[in-house]
């Protein structure tokens, strides 16, 4: 075999050594005459670090998707009806208080007698109303009403006592000067707390107007029978609730 030697011949002789410190391995060449010539092979080197990676590449743009269709526009909702108000039905009320007659002063009717039921408005409360005529006048002492055919409930509060309370008792009613006959609008009215006892009352009544009603107004009249009686601290409570023109 012609190798590193020249034209010599010579021979290759490779010596491994395997221990904890690595690989090692020599390689003598030996010509067949002459000199030795030994090529002495050194430990493994350590691995070189890994080559950088390649960037990746750009990846594709998603398509385009597709644009939702029209949502159809709603339809515009109708306007709520604007509510109705006691102002514009014309329905209202009224408070008027009496303050000349009290418990220590009182009004007094004797027996068989008839008197206008007092109330000179010194309280007064009108703010609901919604009336062009006010529903009691404190001068005349008249209930008033501003429209032919008006329904109106009305309330009326007062303290009385009698001397004689057990053979004494009240009549109350509307007067009546045109042709409804509004003196039936009335009420008969006891004692049953005994002799000159206060007594509280709340009476309450309804009634229209016809055009006399309307022209004139109308009084509450309060009767005696059987003895005399004592009236106090009046108030009166009107409410229209029924308007025709409404």
């Amino acid at each position: 075999m012609t190798c590193g030697c020249g034209n010599v011949p010579c021979r290759h002789i490779v010596i491994t050594n395997n221990d904890n410190c690595g690989d090692e391995s020599v390689t003598v060449t030996q010509p067949l005459l002459g000199v030795v010539e030994v090529t002495a092979v050194g430990p493994r080197g350590a691995s070189g670090s890994s080559g950088t990676s390649g960037s990746s590449g750009t990846s594709g743009s998603s398509g385009t998707s597709g644009s939702s269709g029209t949502s159809g526009s709603s339809g515009t909702s109708g306007s709520s009806g604007s509510s109705g108000t006691s102002a514009t039905l014309g329905l209202g009320w009224a408070r008027y208080d009496d303050n000349q007659y009290t418990t220590s002063s009182f009004l007094t009717i004797t027996d068989g007698s008839t008197a206008t039921i007092p109330n000179n408005g010194s309280y007064t409360e009108e703010t609901y109303m919604n009336s062009t005529v006010d529903f009691y006048n404190p001068s005349t002492q008249k209930v008033q009403m501003e429209n032919v055919g008006d329904v109106y409930s009305m309330v009326i509060v007062f303290q009385a006592k009698a001397p004689n309370a057990n053979q004494t008792h009240m009549d109350i009613s509307l007067t009546a000067t045109g042709a409804t006959p509004y003196d039936r609008v009335s009420k008969t009215l006891l004692f049953g707390k005994g002799n000159d006892t206060w007594e509280n009352y709340y009476e309450s009544f309804h009634f229209y107007s016809d055009s006399d009603f309307v022209t004139n107004g109308n009084q509450w009249k309060i009767t005696a029978n059987g003895g005399s009686v004592n009236i106090a601290n009046v108030i009166y409570f009107i409410q229209r609730t029924f308007n025709p023109g409404s």
